[in-house]
């Protein structure tokens, strides 16, 4: 589980997204990210390969 950083009013959806990012580990081959509410509309936005939705 992480915290965005909801309390600044200047952060915009794509660095709530950068968070998302860097919170992952480089190692890891099989990431699964749930996003619930304001996490359901970041995940998708930065290009990160995939493979299924």
């Amino acid at each position: 589980m992480m915290n965005l950083p909801i309390e600044d009013s200047s952060v915009s959806l794509s660095d709530f997204a950068d968070v998302v990012l860097r919170s992952l580990t480089k190692d890891e081959e099989d990431i699964i990210l749930v996003g619930h509410s304001m996490a359901g509309t970041i995940i998708p936005i930065r290009d990160v390969p995939v493979e299924s939705l």
